[in-house]
């Protein structure tokens, strides 16, 4: 009896310890992981353990033999990974200058990785979803496993941090970035992608409301700005209530209640999709106040509600490059405007470098330095900014920049290539807020002191549908403007108006055929090659 007894008490004490186990690997590792048990109907508690009866254990064999341990599946095993370029799925547009965007695109998709690139001196810290927090994350070998890992990072300048390749990153906060700090990948693939959508809500259990073909579920992250189904094959419309919800993707979200509303006639969405990513309100990288010498390069950044990177006031040398950036913005300013640019630098930017980013699908513009007044403008400068080699598509606006004050010195925008603009998601009337079209160059510069020429050189335009250029600038300061080189060329079936230069010392201008259009593009750039085809 006292042998039974005291096997009895061994078991128990192990049956313990594994249960302990259980509980301690059930926590989150991340803030990155997704909260799929806070946003969904299903009981997540842990199943309870049934209690065995003295009889039972003596009944058969006692084993103390322990299983081998299994390997932990990566972060984002389960991730569904498309083929497709995701850009052009909901139109498919075809331009003049296929040829030179297909060799663009492969050039910055297939871009070395940033340690070949750049000159790291410091540590290189990496991170890999087959990592471990627990690593030192100093070897491709021993990587960190999420973001988190570097919380207790003693960072130095000159450092970097390297994501790997071919790897899925979901975000429920932005990654906020240290001076000195460079953002980079390693490894071999696709660049490294990072989602601010929290999960693939096919994932998520949905529901039918009490309106025919309208379904629901849980959601519970911050405001939903936009929805992309299939990669990009279809990209939902934001409506202002569940009345309003009457054709496919159409959807809406009710804040108070924590719930998405989902217009869809073929049955429940997550058998109808294989992919539903819910943009929400926030940045993916941000660079707070006075954050500088920061290089994010080779990443891929996606679904971002409000900003893909987000340079926040008074930052200096920083650089974008390499990067893929696709299904930016749609987040609300006021009741009927919504905005949201892929890279935004906002008020005050020295040493502000975009190169050889392909940016596509922004709902309001895909590169832009702006801002408010601060000490009536007299500190304000936007010095020694280049944009350049970048791809844009289907964005509703490609540049933008303005200030009501302050200085510009030095400013290129060159050899870019610029299609379909004013052509995707982000110019669509009926879509729950206004946008305002801003074609190639959206700038008011008229109050602001040049102290060295605004340069537009050797871009391609290719098929814009609205405005080519939208620039209010006073006659003295388009004297200081160096532009030439350009080509523009107009596909006449793709225009949805036929207003094509305003505000550049000459109101509003339009064309009619390929003269007339070729007098309006010379006036902003007397050496441009210009072409037009009416189909």
């Amino acid at each position: 009896m006292l042998f039974v007894l005291l096997a009895l008490l061994v078991i128990s004490t192990a049956g313990c310890e594994m249960q302990n186990g259980n509980n301690s690997s059930s926590k989150p590792e991340s803030s990155n992981q997704s909260s799929a048990n806070q946003a969904s109907d299903v009981d997540s508690d842990d199943e309870l353990v049934s209690e065995v009866s003295s009889t039972d254990w003596l009944s058969g064999d006692i084993s103390f033999e322990t299983t081998k341990k299994t390997a932990k599946p990566r972060d984002d095993a389960n991730e569904i990974r498309f083929s497709a370029n995701p850009a052009g799925l909901s139109s498919k547009l075809v331009g003049k200058y296929e040829k030179e965007a297909n060799v663009l695109r492969n050039k910055i998709l297939k871009s070395k990785n940033t340690e070949d690139v750049y000159a790291i001196k410091g540590t290189k810290y990496y991170i890999s979803p087959d990592g471990s927090d627990d690593n030192d994350g100093k070897s491709p070998k021993t990587p960190f496993r999420t973001v988190d890992g570097l919380s207790n990072v003693d960072f130095e300048k000159g450092d970097a941090v390297l994501f790997e390749r071919n790897s899925i990153f979901r975000l429920i906060q932005p990654i906020s970035t240290i001076s000195g700090i460079t953002y980079g990948s390693y490894g071999k693939g696709d660049k490294p992608k990072f989602y601010a959508s929290p999960m693939n809500f096919v994932q998520m259990e949905w529901k039918p409301s009490n309106r025919k073909n309208i379904w629901k579920t849980n959601y519970v992250y911050d405001a939903a700005c936009s929805m992309i189904f299939n990669n990009g094959e279809q990209i939902g419309y934001l409506k202002t209530s569940v009345r309003n919800l009457k054709k496919n993707t159409h959807f809406f979200q009710d804040e108070a209640g924590a719930v998405i509303y989902l217009y869809c006639d073929k049955g429940n969405p997550s058998k109808v999709y294989k992919s539903i990513e819910i943009c929400p309100d926030m940045d993916i990288i941000n660079i707070p106040a006075y954050t500088s010498n920061v290089t994010v390069d080779n990443l891929c950044l996606m679904y971002s509600g409000k900003f893909a990177v987000d340079a926040v006031y008074n930052n200096n040398s920083i650089t974008v490059s390499n990067c893929e950036i696709g299904f930016t913005g749609g987040t609300s300013h006021g009741k009927n405007v919504r905005y949201g640019n892929a890279i935004q630098a906002w008020t005050n930017s020295s040493r502000f470098v975009v190169r050889g980013n392909y940016i596509y699908q922004t709902f309001d513009t895909a590169v832009t330095w702006q801002g408010q007044d601060v000490d009536d403008g007299k500190n304000i400068e936007y010095a020694n900014c280049l944009f350049e080699g970048n791809l844009l598509e289907y964005n509703n606006g490609d540049f933008e920049f303005w200030h009501s004050k302050g200085t510009v010195n030095n400013f290129i925008i060159r050899n870019n290539i610029c299609r379909f603009t004013s052509l995707g998601w982000g110019t669509r009337a009926d879509d729950g807020g206004y946008r305002g079209i801003e074609g190639f160059i959206y700038a008011k510069t008229d109050n602001m002191i040049y102290k060295n020429k605004i340069s537009v050189l050797n871009n391609i335009i290719d098929c814009p549908g609205r405005q080519f250029v939208n620039w209010t600038a006073k006659e003295e300061n388009i004297a200081n403007h160096k532009i030439s080189g350009n080509k523009i060329f107009i596909k006449q079936s793709y225009r949805t108006a036929n207003d094509i230069l305003r505000n550049y010392n000459c109101g509003m201008l339009s064309f009619t055929d390929l003269e007339s259009l070729k007098s309006v593009i010379k006036r902003f750039d007397s050496t441009a090659v210009v072409g037009w085809s009416q189909k």
